[in-house]
């Protein structure tokens, strides 16, 4: 199908952040946490989140530039919370 140029295709990728603390039992009695407490309201990302934020990002790098071959990622929307913002990966 051949478009006119007013008309362009758009694409949008979601990717989720990795493991937060939340997300993992407690390491001393293997409960699940407590989503109310208050230091889980926005939890940082622990060293396997890391590691998947980071295998993402290159999973996004890699598919980019192997399809899109000279084009520029328009617009990047992110959320404020700790696991989308860990300067560690940014």
């Amino acid at each position: 199908m051949i478009m006119p140029p007013s008309e362009r295709i758009q694409k949008v990728v979601f990717i989720r952040h990795g493991i937060a603390r939340h997300n993992l039992p407690d390491s001393f009695t293997g409960q699940i946490p407590n989503l109310r407490d208050p230091d889980l309201l926005d939890p940082p990302l622990v060293y396997q989140g890391k590691q998947q934020v980071l295998y993402a990002g290159h999973k996004l790098q890699e598919w980019w530039r192997a399809t899109h071959q000279g084009k520029y990622v328009e617009l990047v929307v992110t959320s404020v919370s700790a696991a989308c913002n860990d300067p560690f990966v940014s």
